[in-house]
């Protein structure tokens, strides 16, 4: 077994490329055990929609990267109190047998004095309360297996970051299943740390699935990692914009009365806006539709599409309706 060890790197892009370059470019025949822990940072599945999962206003406000990976299942919130595992391996028989790489980790717990077990497939829990998901991704002959695991987490952040806003979507995506959560420094009996939680599941990994033999990241595959990063995991059209299409129906309130307008979104892009209200008798609307077919669904592009209005169209726009509440 190759063993990445728990590196000083809490940036999600990178950490995320690293893994996906051990998955593709990395051809051993023994398995690859790898360690990272973020930054705050929110991670979505890769069929899932950011707009039902997550308060982007708030991540944005926060400045709380939202990252897409290759991986599915549900929305995971990452901080420094926060031990992510993966586990990659040869062949895919053992794809959708979530059992086999959590063993280890609830065996870890189990000798620690945290009766864990696994449920619902793909996720551990102690009573009931979620310390951990976990989720899988298949290629070219390859798995990688891969969990979150909390332990000192900011609880509080990870639930504002992971309710959304009061808004009626409407698509194919898949959705998070909520659960309570806890942190497993709660639990211990002992004072540890985030590293000796590292350091005890190395050693039942190693136990489940071979000798341990460290493997080195050279500066120069550092670079490709980085190249990567900006490809993909820093790249606004994967993490948002593949969003799956959906529409959204939005209400805010108006000096004119109470305005409900439907958005519909496609690649990320907005493709059609539509409303029934008094207010758009006070507004240049056919020219805000216009002017916002095609623009990417995010505040800054829609703040630039609506700036470009001046003069008449401007005040009216201005006082019939508040432009972010409107759209966004």
């Amino acid at each position: 077994m190759l063993i990445v060890e728990l590196l000083p790197v809490f940036d999600a892009h990178l950490n995320l490329a690293l893994e996906e370059y051990l998955l593709r470019d990395v051809v051993k025949d023994e398995p690859i055990l790898l360690f990272y822990v973020n930054d705050p940072s929110v991670v979505v599945g890769r069929n899932q929609n950011v707009f039902e999962e997550i308060d982007l206003a708030y991540a944005r406000d926060s400045n709380i990267p939202v990252l897409r990976r290759l991986s599915g299942g549900g929305t995971v919130y990452h901080d420094r109190g926060n031990l992510n595992y993966s586990l990659i391996t040869s062949g895919q028989e053992l794809l959708n047998n979530f059992g086999a790489f959590t063993r280890p980790v609830i065996s870890a717990l189990a000798e620690m004095g945290i009766p864990a077990e696994l449920r619902n497939r793909s996720s551990i829990f102690v009573d009931d309360c979620k310390i951990s998901g976990n989720a899988q991704y298949a290629t070219s002959g390859k798995l990688v297996s891969h969990g979150t695991l909390l332990f000192d987490a900011d609880l509080s952040m990870l639930r504002r970051a992971l309710t959304t806003r009061d808004v009626v979507i409407e698509s194919r995506s898949v959705q998070s299943v909520r659960s309570s959560v806890r942190n497993l420094r709660e639990l211990l009996h002992k004072d540890i740390t985030l590293s000796d939680l590292g350091e005890s599941l190395r050693h039942h990994f190693v136990g489940s699935w071979g000798t341990a033999v460290d493997y080195e990241i050279t500066n120069k595959t550092w670079q490709r990692i980085n190249d990567l990063a900006i490809t993909r995991y820093r790249d606004w059209s994967w993490n948002i914009g593949r969003s799956p299409n959906f529409t959204l129906t939005r209400r805010t309130a108006t000096k004119h009365g109470e305005m409900v307008v439907v958005v519909t979104v496609e690649n990320g892009l907005i493709r059609e806006i539509s409303s029934h209200a008094e207010v758009i008798h006070q507004l240049p609307w056919s020219d805000i539709v216009d002017r916002l077919r095609g623009v990417r669904y995010d505040p800054d592009d829609l703040h630039t599409a609506l700036s470009q209005f001046n003069g008449d169209a401007r005040h009216a726009l201005g006082e019939g309706i508040r432009l972010l509440d409107l759209f966004y």
